[in-house]
């Protein structure tokens, strides 16, 4: 993990360093994103989730570089990493890679960010917690969390080292539920913040959009 370091101007003696945020992307992998993003739309959910995430690769991780990008895809049968279990995605992986996310039933979403933390916990650990970088964790879904409950105590308990962007993808009922519950959710956790697409069609801003903290 990159690190940025401190110096000190008067004595030019480095002080301690300050990690970066980490950047996770996480997918839901049920059968409803291989609907149409928009009525009459030719470009499905997963498609334009694809595309986000993506160009989310190609600024994080360009061509040639070392994959740095940590994403998911959560299903019925719990969360995975893209990719594989260790290494992140690069520009040059990130296609192949996607093609191996199933679409399949109903996601829970609590599962992946257990395998989050874990992974994280793996790397991180055993640094200092001044040295822990932060998570900024970037969710794809068309989908409210079943186990809302669940999400929503994670999400307090890592308040100080978590911020979460969701971005809600579709339209209709099932989004307009997803929408309610997740704002529930940020009602009690000012450190996530709820997207929706809404007629933009420019995957690469919408990227942008999502890389940006608030802070």
């Amino acid at each position: 993990m990159t690190q940025t370091y401190d110096t000190d101007t008067q004595t030019g003696q480095g002080q301690m360093p300050v990690a970066r945020a980490l950047v996770i992307g996480f997918v839901t992998a049920s059968a409803s994103m291989q609907e149409p993003l928009r009525a009459g739309d030719k470009t499905t959910k997963a498609a334009f989730a694809r595309d986000v995430l993506r160009a989310i690769t190609r600024e994080r991780s360009p061509v040639g570089e070392e994959g740095s990008f940590a994403c998911y895809f959560v299903s019925d049968m719990g969360a995975e990493r893209i990719g594989g279990k260790s290494g992140g995605l690069n520009a040059d992986t990130f296609s192949t890679a996607w093609k191996k996310v199933p679409w399949r039933g109903s996601p829970v979403i609590m599962p992946v960010f257990t395998v989050i933390e874990e992974d994280y916990e793996r790397e991180h650990g055993e640094k200092y917690t001044s040295e822990r970088p932060k998570l900024h964790i970037i969710g794809l879904t068309d989908s409210p969390p079943t186990n809302k409950s669940a999400v929503a105590g994670w999400l307090s308990r890592c308040h100080d080292n978590v911020h979460l962007r969701v971005l809600l993808l579709g339209e209709g009922k099932q989004t307009e539920q997803a929408h309610r519950t997740w704002q529930e959710i940020a009602h009690y956790n000012d450190h996530m913040r709820i997207e929706t697409v809404g007629t933009e069609t420019n995957a690469g801003e919408v990227a942008m959009t999502l890389l940006d903290t608030g802070a």
